[in-house]
C-alpha cells in the first residue's frame, strides 16, 4: 500500500508483492527498480537497501555519491538521509519496519526493528542521526508498518527478564505475548518523541494477517516484504 503526501512517498510491502529471502542479492538499482515493489518510485535517482544483520547499526546518506551503492553491500538496519529522490528499503517478516520523518529538517529514516535490533538501541541510534542534523524531537513524526503484534506473538519468560519495559507484554492463559509496536512507542515517547507523532494504522498483526509475511507463520517459504520511503 502506498501513502503519498507532497514531500514524501511511503510503500508498505505485502504478500503480492514479496520476494524469498537472498533472491535479490547481486541485483543493481536499476534492477531492482524494475520491480513491481518500486511501481510508486520509478523517479528515484537511487534505491538503498542494506545487508540486514539484526543489529543498531546503519548507513548515512547526505550526498548523492552515498546513496550510489550496490544492494545489500553494506551491513546495517536503519537508513538516514537528507537526500530527494533517494528509496530507503527495508525487508521484513514479523519485524516492525519503523519510518521517521522530520518535515521541517527535511529529512528521513526507516529501520529494521527486530527485538534484537530494539534492545540494541537502534531507536536511539536513528534519534542520534536526527540530533546530528539538529532536528527536534518533537517534529520528527513516527509510521510503524506491519509486524508481529501481542495479539498472536508468543516469547519467552526468559525474553521477558531481559526486557526492562514490562509494558509492551500481556499474559493470557499461562503464556506470554510481546507487542513490538507498543515496545517501540513506548520506548521512543521515553527518548523524546511527541505521543501525536505516531501513527499506527498501518501496524498490522503479521502474524495472524495472511496479507503479510510472516516468520512465525510461514518459516519454511522464507518470503520478505519491502518498505520504501523516500523525500519527493
Amino acid at each position: 500500500m502506498a501513502r503519498i503526501t507532497d514531500s514524501i512517498k511511503i510503500s508498505f510491502g505485502d504478500m503480492s508483492t514479496c520476494h524469498v529471502k537472498n533472491s535479490l542479492i547481486g541485483r543493481s538499482q536499476q534492477e531492482l527498480s524494475a520491480l513491481p515493489q518500486f511501481e510508486e518510485f520509478r523517479g528515484v535517482n537511487n534505491i538503498v537497501v542494506l545487508n540486514q544483520v539484526h543489529s543498531p547499526r546503519g548507513y548515512r546518506i547526505d550526498t548523492p555519491s552515498q546513496a550510489d551503492v550496490l544492494p545489500f553491500t553494506y551491513d546495517g538496519d536503519y537508513i538516514f538521509t537528507t537526500q530527494k529522490r533517494v528509496a530507503l528499503v527495508i525487508e521484513t517478516a514479523d519485524c516492525a519496519p519503523v519510518i521517521f520523518i522530520d518535515r521541517v529538517k527535511a529529512c528521513i529514516a526507516i529501520a529494521h526493528a527486530g527485538w534484537r535490533g530494539t534492545l540494541g538501541n537502534i531507536l536511539g541510534e536513528v534519534l542520534s542521526e536526527f540530533k546530528q542534523q539538529k532536528s527536534d524531537l518533537q517534529n520528527i513524526e513516527v509510521i510503524i508498518g506491519p509486524t508481529a503484534r501481542g495479539c498472536c506473538y508468543e516469547v519467552g519468560s526468559d525474553f521477558k527478564k531481559m526486557v526492562r519495559d514490562k509494558g509492551a507484554f500481556q499474559e493470557r492463559s499461562g503464556k506470554i505475548y510481546f507487542d513490538i509496536a507498543d515496545y517501540i512507542q513506548h520506548s521512543l515517547v521515553n527518548a523524546g518523541i511527541a505521543p501525536k507523532n505516531f501513527f499506527l494504522e498501518n501496524a498490522v498483526c503479521t502474524i495472524c494477517s495472511e496479507w503479510y509475511c510472516s516468520y512465525r507463520r510461514q518459516r519454511q517459504q522464507n518470503l520478505r516484504q519491502f518498505t520504501i520511503v523516500a523525500l519527493k
